[in-house]
């Protein structure tokens, strides 16, 4: 017996089941086989280590003596600023590892187990990032350094530091294995010495990427700077970023009077680039094979396979009788004729008076159309992204190509204002960018000008609270210290004291320390004079 079907009989019909009182499956009338279509797979995303898992590590000591602070952290009267500055990082961010474990130490106080930790840590089989912040002093004999803790003090630094060789015993042993060590530091004036030698202790055998400061009131203004950059991420740049890609923009916040150290080995990428990949393929650019299109027929039109070679064409259903219209009038007898009359009026008449007009209220019906208007095909205005064309100028900056760079972004920067407005956040970041292209190409002044700018209006649209306001703003006082010029320096230094009067940062140490830099430019040109 064959398996019938509601349209015919179906050549590859299964036989008779074993059971014949089984219930029977009805059949639908369509019968068929689908071919699969075999989607193409998802690129695997790159990362550090080829596969293996990430480990990081943050340890936060001291912040040493500046200003009427006490030695250290104080029994932790301070919040850990850098502990919670990287907490708001993803650590797949930082580390650009298949999956990251992240430890934190914020406000280290035994080096016995900052040591277990640093010892652990450097055990790990897969791609290590080691963050450092303190400050640095010597023993007593200057022979040494030694990153202080929370608890540490001078005169028991042996007891209660960190010695920094410690740091490159631990990590000798990891040969080839991913390691960088980030360092946000400052250094005691008896320390100085040994950080800026010609062979500095600091990056004896440790693959480093520092910056050390003078003024423990700057710890923190590199991790802020490089946070910020790994959050913008580099449009148009790989997947994975090296140090030296991100230097340039993490180093332009960073003062004169710093020391930057880096000792890693080159192209050596570590970080996740989160901005857009201007190259990447599309997913439906994948090669591979595609569904072809399901056209729906007409309505009123039935469905028809089409025959494949090799297997007889089957009719589905019974073809469509074409009817006849049906007539309601009897044969031989003609139709009654339409009556054609004049109009009925429903409305009352009414006499009228003498000396009035006559009003009629008689309204004449209008065609009405239940079709929906069909607007005016206007364009429709969507957003435009400008990282690619960032991209393109900051890549020219890099490269030296700094008149075509300012041009180029001179001219985003008026096509901006002109979809958006002179205030809108395209154009800020636009204008951002013409400042590290003037900061690139050796005009810091020009560059301090654009960045004051820029902090003023996102203070006045988004308030002092913001982080972007506060990074405008250190990035223009930076700028107005990079400025060689002495008498040029002094006549910008009311306005970079005027925005930091706004913007005074914590217990209004960053206001303080810019009104010392002007204290110093005016004593040193009594000096001369």
């Amino acid at each position: 017996m064959a398996d019938v079907t509601a349209g015919g009989i179906w050549p590859g019909a299964m036989p008779d089941r074993a059971d014949p009182g089984a219930p029977r499956e009805v059949s639908t009338g369509w019968t068929g086989t689908i071919p699969a279509v075999q989607l193409p797979k998802p690129a695997a995303p790159q990362t550090v280590g080829d596969g293996a898992r990430g480990r990081i590590l943050v340890i936060e000591g001291g912040y040493g003596a500046g200003g009427r602070r006490h030695w250290g952290r104080g029994a932790g009267s301070q919040a850990q600023v850098l502990s919670a500055m990287l907490a708001g990082v993803s650590p797949g961010t930082l580390l650009a590892a298949e999956s990251v474990d992240a430890v934190h130490l914020p406000g280290a106080t035994d080096p016995q187990s900052v040591l277990a930790h640093l010892r652990a840590a450097a055990l790990h089989p897969g791609p290590l990032l080691i963050h450092l912040g303190g400050h640095l002093v010597t023993d007593r004999r200057g022979e040494h350094l030694y990153l202080t803790l929370r608890d540490s003090k001078p005169a028991t630094v042996r007891q209660d530091g960190l010695p920094w060789q410690a740091l490159a015993a631990e990590l000798q042993h990891r040969g080839e294995l991913p390691t960088l060590v980030i360092a946000d530091l400052s250094a005691d004036q008896a320390a100085w010495p040994l950080v800026q030698s010609a062979i500095s202790p600091l990056a004896d055998g440790i693959p480093l990427w520092a910056v050390v400061s003078p003024d423990p009131e700057q710890i923190g203004t590199f991790s802020r700077a490089l946070i910020e950059v790994l959050h913008r991420g580099r449009p148009g740049g790989p997947a994975l970023l090296p140090p030296e890609l991100l230097r340039d923009q993490v180093h332009s916040v960073v003062r004169n009077d710093s020391i930057i150290l880096h000792s890693h080995p080159t192209e050596r990428p570590f970080f996740r680039n989160t901005s857009r990949q201007i190259n990447e393929a599309l997913p439906g650019a994948a090669a591979g094979p595609r569904p072809a299109a399901v056209l729906v027929p007409p309505k009123g039109q039935a469905r028809t396979p089409k025959p494949r070679p090799g297997i007889p064409a089957v009719q589905l259903g019974k073809p469509a009788v074409a009817s006849a219209g049906v007539s309601l009038l009897k044969p031989g007898v003609p139709p009654t004729p339409r009556r054609v009359g004049p109009p009925v009026s429903l409305l009352k008449v009414l006499p009228a008076a003498p000396g009035s007009s006559v009003v009629s209220l008689d309204k004449r019906p209008t065609a009405v159309s239940f079709d929906k208007p069909i607007p005016d095909p206007t364009p429709d205005p969507r957003p435009v992204d400008y990282r690619e064309a960032i991209g393109r100028i900051v890549r020219s900056a890099e490269a030296g190509e700094h008149d075509t760079a300012a041009e180029l972004a001179l001219a985003l920067e008026e096509s901006a204002v002109a979809a958006h407005g002179p205030v809108a956040a395209e154009v800020l970041q636009v204008r951002q960018v013409r400042a590290h292209i003037a900061r690139l190409a050796g005009r810091p002044a020009q560059a301090a000008e654009v960045y004051r700018e820029v902090a003023l209006t996102l203070l006045r649209s988004r308030g002092a609270d913001d982080p972007e306001t506060q990074q405008a703003a250190t990035n223009a006082e930076a700028c107005w210290r990079a400025v060689q010029d002495r008498t040029e320096a002094i006549r910008m230094a009311p306005e970079i004291i005027e925005l930091r009067a706004h913007l005074p940062g914590p217990d209004g140490r960053k206001l303080r320390a810019a009104e010392r830099h002007l204290k110093q430019l005016a004593a040193a040109g009594s000096a001369q004079d």
